[in-house]
């Protein structure tokens, strides 16, 4: 299948999403890898790309891939979320951490990064207890806003 016209991007990328739904880890990254190479603004392919890099624990091109996805479209606040979670798999809490920040800047309400920031903080002590206490007071406080 050699499609080229760029509204195909979104049909490779539905492929891919497709192909993932069904277990292909190796289709998956073909389909993706076309749709960015059809249209290499596409934040959302570059993201599925990264996660499928990610379940393969192919790292460092995760990241690569979030990146692209971040420079395409800047308030991606999945990628720097999934960017914090690389880096904290790769031994880099301190990296991750800011890339969870970067995450809630452009999500505030996204308690799910902000769960991983305060995990991450906790799990390797790098804050002092009282900023980790804020911290866990702000996300208590948006937690009760949702209820």
């Amino acid at each position: 299948m050699k499609l080229r016209h760029p509204s195909y991007s979104e049909a490779y990328n539905n492929l891919g999403n497709l192909l993932k739904q069904q277990g292909d880890t190796k289709g998956v990254l073909d389909f993706y890898w076309r749709a960015v190479r059809v249209r290499p603004d596409y934040a959302d392919a570059y993201y599925n790309l990264a996660n499928a890099l990610n379940d393969r624990h192919e790292l460092k091109l995760a990241l690569m891939r979030y990146q692209q996805a971040i420079a395409t479209n800047p308030s991606f606040s999945e990628a720097y979320s999934n960017i914090g979670n690389v880096f904290k798999d790769l031994g880099d809490p301190l990296s991750a951490i800011k890339n969870y920040k970067r995450a809630i800047f452009v999500n505030p309400e996204d308690t799910h990064t902000m769960s991983n920031k305060l995990f991450c903080m906790a799990a390797n002590r790098i804050y002092s207890s009282d900023i980790y206490l804020k911290e866990a007071r702000v996300f208590n406080e948006l937690l009760q806003k949702k209820r």
